[in-house]
């Protein structure tokens, strides 16, 4: 089990930089366009990051409790909603631009969101970003639809 990740998603604990899961969730949209390391810690992954070597990772028995623990269940919950909130405070949506650094988090979003049973928000997430794109069809690539659509399976 990944006891830091556990203790930091309780509410507990915090990440490698100090932070813990409510200063991070409590952040304004600017603070979270311009971290990169916290993502990793809010919707973490049972693969390594290409980019940050100290990125949490989830193993069979955390992704258990993420599943089952009612506490760790609502912080999911916590994290997804303010992700929501930031990716759409503006309208069109910031991040509706060719190669956005944030159509890889969306993936680490949706991949996160399946592995620790959350399968109807991955869904509903898909669903937005897909509504959002028929708008804009020009502006993400087949790439990034092929790894949305990959990581809600």
């Amino acid at each position: 089990m990944n006891r830091q990740l556990v203790e930091f998603y309780s509410g507990t604990g915090v990440d490698v930089e100090g932070r813990t899961f409510a200063e991070i969730l409590a952040w304004d949209n600017h603070r979270w366009e311009r971290s990169h390391t916290s993502i990793q810690w809010a919707f973490p992954l049972n693969e390594p990051s290409a980019h940050n070597p100290k990125a949490p990772l989830l193993d069979p028995e955390t992704i258990q409790l993420f599943r089952t623990d009612e506490r760790l269940r609502g912080n999911v919950l916590a994290a997804y909603t303010r992700a929501k909130d930031f990716f759409w405070a503006q309208d069109p949506p910031a991040w509706m631009r060719p190669r956005d650094h944030n159509h890889l988090r969306f993936t680490r979003i949706l991949k996160f969101l399946t592995l620790c049973g959350f399968r109807e928000q991955a869904h509903e997430l898909y669903g937005d970003l897909l509504g959002a794109v028929a708008s804009h069809p020009d502006v993400i690539s087949q790439r990034t639809l092929d790894f949305w659509e990959g990581a809600v399976k």
